[in-house]
């Protein structure tokens, strides 16, 4: 499991809690998002100076990166069974690039605004992506070609898509939205939020979802941090199965594990959970 500061992607032996690597940039450097290869060799970190960044995992020794965003890489996925990786940024622009070669394959240009974050399905061949135009697009990555967006609810900040890419879910600053593939404009169902939902996640089998959420409240110099939560539904009906509360800041990110048992969320800390047991804290698997 691989945790990301803005300085450091932390790579982590989660059955352990022990730390395995650390690797650092440059202090000038933001790192923004992290991504393992399919094959666990390889890890990639989308950075603020629009390059990406590559390490083995076992070694800790720093690859060539990938160049070519002209501003901060927002997001950064691996497409499964295959080679190419998948980035989007503040330039608008979502790359399709060679992971070998390191060079740019295919640029794909829709979003008018910029373009905050991407999922794929499991066979690779189509995309999800969300904007700050309040667009979220469908792509055939074969084509290059989209379904032509399609308007959000609010302003979404994450996306993902069902393996079997037929069901896409994304994230706003009021409400959690999942429709269906290909059946008009209508939503399956819309879970509207009174704090900021900041992520979303598909469970392997596609019958769960996992959003994190977390809101603040500035009062002079300090800031009140509320609804810092982790919630489970049912993808299919949108009711919600469990509310997880370990975290005390804003939940940045959650994911399952690829057996579906398990799930993590980050924010100050990274916490994993036994999906099994309807979100109950996994507490001997913790890590800061």
């Amino acid at each position: 499991m691989a945790s990301a500061g803005l300085h450091a992607v932390k790579i982590w032996d989660w059955p352990r809690q022990t730390l395995v690597r650390s690797l650092e940039v440059p202090k000038q450097s933001k790192i923004s998002c992290v991504a393992f290869t399919g094959d666990g060799k390889h890890i990639l970190a989308g950075m603020n100076d629009g390059s990406i960044r590559v390490w083995e995992v076992l070694t800790g020794v720093a690859l060539d990166p990938f160049l070519g965003h002209e501003s901060y890489v927002r997001a950064v996925i691996c497409l499964p069974g295959s080679s190419r990786v998948v980035s989007c940024g503040l330039d608008t622009t979502i790359r399709v690039w060679d992971f070998r070669s390191r060079k740019e394959i295919r640029r794909l240009k829709g979003h008018t605004d910029w373009v905050l974050d991407i999922a794929s399905c499991a066979n690779g061949r189509s995309i999800a992506s969300v904007g700050l135009d309040r667009k979220v697009y469908l792509w055939n990555l074969a084509l290059g070609t989209s379904d032509g967006g399609r308007p959000t609810m609010d302003d979404p900040v994450s996306v993902d898509l069902a393996r079997d890419g037929c069901s896409v879910g994304y994230a706003t600053r009021s409400a959690l939205v999942v429709f269906p593939v290909g059946k008009g404009q209508g939503s399956r169902w819309v879970s509207k939020s009174k704090s900021f939902v900041r992520s979303i996640a598909f469970s392997p089998d596609g019958r769960l979802i996992l959003s994190g959420s977390g809101d603040g409240e500035v009062a002079g110099a300090k800031v009140t941090w509320r609804d810092c939560s982790v919630r489970l539904w049912n993808a299919e009906t949108g009711e919600e199965l469990a509310c997880m509360t370990a975290h005390k800041t804003p939940v940045k990110d959650v994911g399952f594990s690829p057996n579906g048992n398990h799930a993590a969320s980050c924010g100050d800390t990274v916490v994993v959970w036994r999906v099994t047991d309807a979100g109950k804290e996994d507490r001997d698997h913790r890590v800061r």
